[in-house]
């Protein structure tokens, strides 16, 4: 580590309310000290998939903010959603140095570019790479699903579904000037075609630069100390976390406190900054870690309401426009709450914050589950991952009592029909109509069901007799204990 020997100063105020505020109501948990990083094989199975992806987004080039190099290699942003991905030969090190890069390129983003230089910048570009790096210290080497190498997965898939998300803005202006430009008719037509394809209504898009840097920390922590079971199973078993955290996602509520205490705490000067340039961040952070408790059916119901809510604004205010003669007017106010406009009534604000909301949940939770629709090999890679640590668990009896080997082929078409198919859709209403995302995300989920229809029983049945000596060897392990 290239931190000062010299004691780290105290956290700011704001940095350490912000840890009070994510941890308010969820005990007083104390985290304990890191584990050392386990080595890669330990968190991506090093070699042993079947089927391993074509190397994935992993270009060792120099990010422009980081000229000299002094951190490693750089992820370049990727071009599309099925590039999306980590090889599965990096080192663990090598995925710290791509998520920092990662992070900073948005942190200079959101700062401003005209602000990253000098001696402060500089402190915060060392803080960022050792927040990384000690974030990586906190996901256990044991689940072979909930791990490391799934946070690295969901950052690159969270921060290019922000960067789709904010690229609308500049769509959205275009399309606003270009209808002025046009008579009556031509706005009357435009207005037409989009009502008789609903799928193009979008929730009206952000031009808060700190999105996709919000939505990369949410990725980054959001699985921080994960044991690797479900949060159901440790409610049954009166596990000391579910009675900490006794609201229910316990382990969510759990990654969101030890993630953020830390950020608070032990890197005060990167943490400040960020609380006094985006003063929602902590509120951001909160909800949208929180909503990853893709298991609770309350939680995901109120999801999917905040977000029907925010498009169904979205489609009243496009027909308000229409009828009054200016397609214009009604976006223009619809994204005034991010400065696009005047200063918008508290009623805009509440609609706007939620709106920022729900998109960044959505973000979030499509991000979580992204290998769903990212490309087969894609999806065979973390199929396998999580079915092991299933077995494993189910071995070791930390399951529900479920065999997974029993449905496990049929329940992936119901996982990927009922929930992947619909959230990718509703992501679509984020994302531009002509730009990254626009097409792939509800393709890229009907692409693998076609081929796991045809494939996959057949390979599952491979995989289940691949991975039988690992279930044996956690169960003999579980019995000499």
């Amino acid at each position: 580590s290239s931190r000062s020997k010299e004691p780290a100063p105290r956290a700011s105020s704001s940095a350490a309310s912000a840890a009070a505020a994510a941890s308010s109501g969820a005990g007083d948990e104390r985290d304990s000290s890191p584990s050392s990083p386990a080595d890669s094989s330990a968190h991506s199975e090093g070699g042993t998939f079947d089927l391993r992806p074509r190397p994935l987004s992993t270009a060792h080039e120099t990010c422009e903010n980081d000229e000299e190099g002094e951190f490693g290699s750089s992820w370049s942003p990727c071009s599309s959603w099925s590039e999306v991905g980590w090889d599965p030969g990096m080192s663990h090190t090598e995925l710290v140095d791509g998520v920092h890069s990662l992070m900073l390129r948005l942190l200079t983003d959101a700062i401003g570019r005209e602000y990253a230089s000098g001696d402060r910048w500089e402190v915060l570009k060392v803080q960022l790479r050792e927040f990384v790096d000690r974030v990586s210290t906190l996901y256990r080497p044991d689940p072979k699903f909930h791990n490391w190498g799934h946070a690295c997965h969901v950052v690159q898939a969270a921060e290019f579904l922000a960067r789709g998300a904010v690229a609308r803005e500049e769509e959205e202006r275009e399309r606003q000037e270009d209808l002025a430009e046009r008579d009556v008719d031509d706005r009357r037509q435009d207005e037409e075609d989009q009502q008789q394809e609903p799928r193009r209504v979008r929730i009206p898009p952000t031009s808060d630069p700190w999105l996709p840097f919000v939505a990369a920390f949410c990725a980054l922590i959001h699985d921080a100390r994960h044991l690797g079971v479900t949060n159901k199973h440790l409610e049954t078993q009166h596990h000391l976390l579910s009675q900490m955290y006794d609201r229910g996602s316990c382990q969510e509520r759990r990654s969101l406190h030890v993630g953020l205490g830390v950020f608070a705490e032990e890197f005060p000067e990167l943490s400040g900054e960020v609380l006094s340039c985006c003063p929602s961040f902590v509120r951001l952070v909160r909800s949208a870690v929180l909503a990853t408790d893709i298991s609770s059916p309350d939680v995901q119901r109120w999801c999917r309401e905040k977000f029907d809510r925010a498009l169904r604004s979205a489609s009243e205010a496009q027909a308000a426009a229409a009828a009054g003669g200016s397609g214009a007017g009604g976006d223009a106010d619809a994204g005034a709450g991010l400065g696009l406009g005047e200063q918008p009534s508290h009623r805009a604000a509440e609609e706007e914050r939620a709106r920022t909301e729900a998109t960044l949940e959505h973000i979030l939770l499509l991000a979580d589950v992204g290998h769903g629709s990212q490309g087969y090999e894609q999806f065979l890679r973390w199929n396998r991952a999580f079915y092991r640590e299933c077995a494993e668990n189910h071995a070791a009896g930390r399951g529900d009592g479920k065999d997974p080997r029993d449905g496990w082929y049929q329940g992936q078409i119901g996982f990927l029909e009922h929930y992947i198919g619909p959230l990718a859709e509703r992501c679509e209403h984020l994302m531009p109509r002509n730009g990254p995302g626009s097409i792939e995300l509800r393709g890229g989920v009907d692409e693998i069901l076609r081929r796991w229809r045809a494939e996959g029983k057949e390979w599952t049945d491979r995989m289940i007799e691949e991975l039988a000596p690992c279930q044996s060897d956690e169960a003999a392990s579980q019995l000499s204990n």
